[in-house]
Parts: C-alpha cells; structure tokens; sequence
C-alpha cells in the first residue's frame, strides 16, 4: 500500500466456487473466514477496511449480520448480487433492508465469477474473452433496476450501496432511462395509483445520487460523467490484487485519466469522497 501510495483498503473476501461447483461458504465456513478477514484488520483499522459477506439467501445474510454489527468494528457488508434467491423485489429481504439502514452498514455488490461450461460455444476460443464483458454487466443490471422498481430505495432512504467493479458508462444511460419510465407511470398515476404506482414518488435519478456509489478503476468514460455522477458518488479503487490491477501504478493510472481535473476534483475522486464514506475524514491519513 505505501509503495502504491494508498493510505487504506477496501478488502473483499475473494469467494471463488471449489472445483466440484461447491462454494466455500456453503461448506460451513463463511463465518470462519470472516472472523479471520476482521481479525486481520484489527491491526490497523484505519488503513485496513474488511467487509463481511451476506449470505445469498436473506434469513441467513440478515443472521450473519446482526452476528458481526454485534463483534463491532464492520463498516461494509457485500452481497455477491447474482445468486441472491429469491429476487429483491421478494418481502422476506426487509429485514435485511432495515438493518442496514438502522446500522448505517454499507452494502456492496460485487461481480461473481463465471466460468464457462464445457460445450459452451465460446469455451477454448478468443471469443470467451469478450462473452466475460456479457456476464459482468448481467451481474448487476436486474438487480439495480430491482432497487427502483420495487420501491427499495424509497422506503430506505439510509440505505448506502457501493457497487464494486460494476463500471460506470452503461449507468448514466440507464438512470436515464428508469426517469424516463417514471414520468410515463406518473403520466397515468390514475391507472398505476392502485397496482403500486403510488408509492414510487422520487425520480430514479435523485435516488441514484442520494445512495449509490460506483467505483471504478482505469476509466475514461468515468471521467467525463462526473457531471451525472455528481463530486461525492464516485470512488477511485485499484481492484489489488486482481491481475487487472493498477498496482504498483496506480499514480500513474490516476494521471493517465484525471490529468485534466482540478487538483481538488482529483482529491474528491482518489480521497475525500470514501473518507466520507467510510468515516475517516477526520482520521491523519497521508495526503492524496
């Protein structure tokens, strides 16, 4: 971290399905390795960020949580947003929602990993590189329309997600969309007043900047969508230790893109804006 100039990390618990298909977590173990991942930050809980992990079913992710707010010391809690069962439009997720908000938790969603099947048409070809680009944003594109659609946000005003790896271009459009879409229900909210319409008030893009963060890495796009973005919602992360990581060179990826920004502009997007996040605005962390 200091040779990259990083004062503090964000650690996701890497989840990767045993060869059999199995996951990990599902053998019994997901407490075990989140008490090791806590464990490890205690030593410097400033510069090291654990997240726990929610189970992918809701009794046990809101189990798992009130479990590890009661340890103390947990500021984040990631859902690998893909194998959620059921959909969150489903009741039995409220709980979850609540705590949540009541904690002031942050939920994070991350990508899962997909690995083709044998005799997928694209297995053992160049073609399966770009087929991962189709799987990443099918990670999270139901689910985030899920969260306006269903009224989750609106009734959860607290409620903060950070979405890890999901990329930042197909969101503005989207946003845009969902606006769209709300203006027509509301164009008709005599039709829609008694099938739900009624409780869905707040345009999806004041929302979106009222509680979601994006993070991104390497991004261009990213750069020129701080106006939609707004200064605080958007987070600089290197993604270490992934093999697609920045580090060491995440100096010079930060001014490969954001040369163009004011110094304070870049400060917001590489510093101030998860201090903010993550409560550490007033903590003495090195200088961005």
């Amino acid at each position: 971290m200091d040779r990259d100039g990083v004062a503090t990390q964000v650690i996701f618990r890497t989840d990767l399905p045993d060869l059999d298909g199995r996951s990990r977590p599902a053998l019994g173990l997901l407490p075990r390795l989140q008490r090791l991942l806590l464990d490890f930050c205690k030593a410097a809980p400033d510069r090291l960020i654990g997240l726990a992990d929610a189970s992918e079913t809701p009794e046990a992710a809101v189990a798992e949580l009130e479990r590890v707010i009661a340890k103390g010391g947990v500021r984040q809690v990631n859902l690998m947003i893909a194998n959620v069962n059921p959909k969150l439009d489903d009741p039995v997720w409220e709980p979850l929602w609540q705590i949540l908000e009541q904690s002031s938790v942050i939920l994070s969603w991350h990508i899962t990993v997909f690995v083709g099947k044998p005799g997928d048409r694209a297995v053992g070809k160049a073609a399966s590189v770009f087929e991962n680009t189709k799987f990443f944003l099918a990670n999270f594109l139901e689910p985030f329309v899920d969260l306006f659609a269903w009224g989750i946000l609106e009734r959860h005003p607290g409620l903060r997600i950070v979405m890890a790896e999901a990329g930042t271009g197909w969101l503005p459009w989207l946003v845009q969309e969902l606006d769209y879409r709300h203006w027509r229900l509301w164009e008709a909210k005599e039709f829609w007043a008694d099938k739900g319409g009624a409780a869905l008030v707040t345009k999806p893009s004041d929302l979106f900047k009222r509680q979601i963060y994006a993070t991104f890495q390497d991004d261009h796009v990213a750069m020129s969508l701080i106006p939609f973005f707004g200064e605080g919602h958007l987070l600089w992360a290197s993604d270490y230790p992934h093999p697609d990581s920045v580090w060491p060179h995440s100096r010079a990826a930060i001014e490969r893109q954001m040369r163009h920004l004011s110094p304070e502009m870049r400060r917001k997007l590489t510093r101030d804006n998860a201090a903010a996040l993550y409560g550490l605005e007033d903590r003495d962390l090195p200088p961005a």
